[in-house]
């Protein structure tokens, strides 16, 4: 099977943080972000899961993409968890909302919908106080 080259669109911020994240990837980083695009494909054959956590971003208009885009990055870039203990803590926050009568399918659509607006406010990993 023949590669054929193809033009895929995306926000810049996010290609530099492909690019990045092809360079420091582990245990061996990709040779150039085309491998490491094609490594997530591969990835998402091999594992077959809904992509419940991420349409929602990808299919926004524009406008909302970049916002979302640029305060997930943002959230990175300044050392937030996640992938461990934030997202575990979203899951929590969700099964509490639901007063722990849920199936795994509405866990993810409702840590979906807190994503996309934990990304619109610019909120992304910031801890939330609790009250007494």
């Amino acid at each position: 099977m023949r590669s054929k080259v193809v033009s895929v669109r995306m926000p810049w911020p996010l290609y530099e943080w492909n690019l990045e994240r092809a360079r420091t990837m582990r245990p061996v980083p990709y040779k150039n972000v085309g491998r490491y695009l094609l490594g997530m494909n591969i990835h998402d054959i091999l594992v077959q899961r809904d992509h419940t956590l991420t349409v929602e971003v990808a299919n926004a208009g524009m406008d909302e993409q970049d916002k979302e885009i640029a305060n997930l990055l943002d959230a990175s870039k300044h050392g937030e968890k996640l992938s461990g203990s934030w997202l575990r803590h979203l899951i929590q926050e969700c099964i509490a909302e639901a007063d722990s009568k849920v199936s795994p399918d509405e866990v993810e659509s409702r840590l979906a919908k807190k994503i996309k607006a934990k990304l619109l406010s610019g909120t992304l990993g910031a801890k939330e106080k609790k009250e007494k």
